[in-house]
């Protein structure tokens, strides 16, 4: 079906605006999921046997941590410890004598812990020099309620 070149015109400026009108309301749905406080968010992510591992999903300011869970899925080679935190406190979240390494299994410390002032990464420290072993860092905080 053939469209007057008048009324195609007009169509495609309606949907033209259509759309700029969704992309501003989307954009506002995310402002205000980033500024939202009080909901319980999570990150997940793996350890393997690097020294030093850090989450790609910072924390931010003033967060309040609730959980951090280490899952070992392959065990570590003996003499591995772990330890979950931040730059400046490597074990403010998980210390080394929370976990097991060397046992697969779910090791979680359950607490109330404020993050500090800087948005950082969840640091994860794995000593002993293991050559084999894996698993995940779950981290679940949230933002206080202004």
């Amino acid at each position: 079906m053939s469209y007057p070149k008048s009324r195609l015109g007009k169509l495609f400026i309606k949907k033209a605006d259509l759309l700029r009108e969704l992309d501003s309301v989307l954009n506002a749905i995310e402002d205000d999921l980033e500024s939202l406080s009080g909901g319980i968010r999570t990150i997940n992510f793996p350890i393997a046997i690097a020294a030093i591992q850090d989450s790609l999903t910072p924390i931010p300011a003033n967060a309040v941590v609730y959980s951090c869970m280490v899952q070992v899925v392959t065990p570590y080679t003996g003499g591995t410890v772990i330890a979950v935190g931040r730059v400046g406190s490597l074990s403010l979240l998980q210390s080394a004598s929370d976990n097991l390494p060397t046992a697969a299994n779910l090791y979680q410390a359950v607490q109330r812990t404020p993050w500090g002032v800087a948005q950082l990464p969840v640091r994860v420290s794995v000593a002993g020099a293991p050559i084999a072993g894996d698993g995940y860092c779950v981290i679940s905080y949230s933002l206080p309620n202004p």
